[in-house]
């Protein structure tokens, strides 16, 4: 029989090596925005849970009542393998897969980028990627959008909030509220992880963006969090397609890839020359970025969204703390994240 995973990540660990401490392989250093310290950690331990996408069915049956029970035996021996294949941890090993797909890609654009900083003519004439890998990128995107434990947390207060608003609306229940337990959260969870279609949208929607890797030249590093995406919503509204929105997603210290909503790059570029060139123009290029600047703000974003811990190569977190002390909301930011 396979042993079972007990340690499952919900960002996963080839991504987090990018970030690992350059003399001491395997660790990385974690800042704590609520208790507003660093420490240096095995990345075996962090961004994980023991058992995250897991379920325990006997707690799920035992916690409901008779007539409830009676329905969930008849579940239970109605789909016998089905069951099987989620207690043989299903999830884990979809992810795996995803993970395999995207970890070689990640390597060819890490190497790609070294090559661009290095070659003046692969800087301007190279694509940091070709159209089959971003396909790819994209849907890996979508799924790490949507297996982390701030959008665990997001549906299930989503869903709450949902049932307060059908009380007090329809039935003039003030107070309604609907409280999940650990079980039911994992498969509400699942349910929209393994739903093709939500999958495919948001893929769909970041992929229309317009792609760009920076090329950091400063001596801050760019960090990554326990959800690796950030969101910087320009004007307002924080969906994956709302106009202006900038997709963050660091691919290490000195790589970030940026996806942007075309409208923000065409104020910033100009309309005059959006129409000598068009947009697509920047689509898969290079930027050197050398503005210590804007690789705080782009930090800054990591350190808002994430759920509780930021990770970096370096014992370096001066500029996060300084934010938690002038805005100690910090601490308990959880982003309000749409698909649209």
């Amino acid at each position: 029989m396979t042993s079972k995973t007990k340690k499952q990540h919900y960002v996963p660990q080839f991504y987090l090596r990018k970030f690992e401490i350059e003399d001491n392989h395997g660790k990385i250093y974690a800042f704590d925005k609520k208790e507003s310290i660093s420490r240096q950690q095995a990345i075996n331990n962090v961004a994980s849970e023991n058992y995250f996408y897991d379920h325990d069915l006997n707690k799920i049956f035992n916690a409901s009542d008779g007539e409830k029970k009676e329905e969930l035996n008849k579940l239970i021996e109605n789909n016998k393998d089905d069951i099987e294949l989620i207690q043989q941890q299903y999830m884990e090993k979809w992810l795996s897969k995803v993970e395999a797909n995207m970890a070689p890609i990640l390597e060819s654009i890490t190497r790609k980028a070294k090559k661009a900083k290095e070659n003046q003519w692969y800087f301007k004439n190279c694509y940091c990627m070709s159209d089959s890998e971003k396909t790819t990128i994209s849907h890996y995107v979508a799924i790490q959008f949507s297996r982390t434990k701030r959008i665990r947390e997001t549906l299930s207060r989503a869903l709450s909030d949902s049932i307060h608003a059908i009380g007090s609306k329809f039935f003039g229940i003030d107070g309604l509220s609907l409280d999940l337990d650990k079980e039911s959260e994992k498969l509400h969870h699942e349910n929209v992880l393994l739903n093709k279609e939500t999958l495919v949208e948001i893929a769909q929607l970041v992929s229309n963006h317009i792609w760009i890797i920076y090329i950091n030249e400063t001596k801050i590093p760019f960090w990554t969090s326990d959800v690796a995406i950030s969101l910087n919503a320009m004007k307002g509204s924080k969906g994956i397609a709302a106009e202006g929105v900038e997709i963050l997603f660091p691919l290490g210290p000195k790589i970030m890839l940026a996806m942007y909503e075309k409208t923000s790059l065409i104020e910033e570029i100009g309309k005059e020359k959006h129409e000598q060139n068009g947009i697509e123009f920047l689509d898969r290029r290079y930027i050197i970025l050398a503005n210590e600047e804007q690789v705080k703000l782009m930090n800054l974003h990591q350190l808002y969204d994430c759920s509780r811990f930021v990770f970096s190569n370096e014992d370096s977190f001066e500029f996060a703390k300084a934010n938690i002390a002038s805005y100690p909301d910090f601490k308990n930011s959880i982003s309000k994240i749409s698909i649209s």
